[in-house]
């Protein structure tokens, strides 16, 4: 993988060690402050969305629904007020801990289409099985 990320600016040095710390802008938009000798190619938004690439766009779609009033379904989510618990919004580890592997053709399903995402109210199913959690 080449290098994402572009320099900006030095920010100043670490408190105890002194070592350099600078500002840095990654292809996908993020900018993040790092030292500049242990520069990674990519922010770590982009390392979760190579390793874990369905599970962390399933976990980006359901923030993005709930939160982004410009996104595809807002309406239908964060629109009538569906929220992620604070534990998946904190983290993505946290998601992936409670949720596990996203099996292949399996999508993020609220068991009751009326309450939040948490742990104790999702699943993974098929879109069968989602289709006729729908409709009860």
């Amino acid at each position: 993988m080449r290098n994402r990320l572009t320099f900006i600016e030095n920010t100043g040095r670490e408190i105890f060690s002194g070592k350099l710390l600078a500002k840095y802008k990654c292809i996908c938009g993020n900018t993040i402050i790092i030292r500049k000798a242990k520069l990674p190619k990519s922010c770590s938004h982009c390392n979760l969305a190579e390793k874990f690439p369905r599970e962390y766009k399933t976990y980006e779609t359901m923030l993005s629904r709930c939160y982004n009033k410009k996104a595809t379904g807002y309406k239908y989510y964060g629109g009538k007020r569906i929220t992620v618990c604070f534990r998946w919004r904190e983290d993505f580890f946290n998601f992936y801990e409670d949720m596990g592997f996203r099996p292949e053709g399996m999508t993020l399903d609220r068991i009751d289409g009326n309450k939040n995402y948490c742990e104790e109210n999702c699943r993974w199913a098929t879109y069968e099985e989602q289709r006729i959690n729908r409709s009860q």
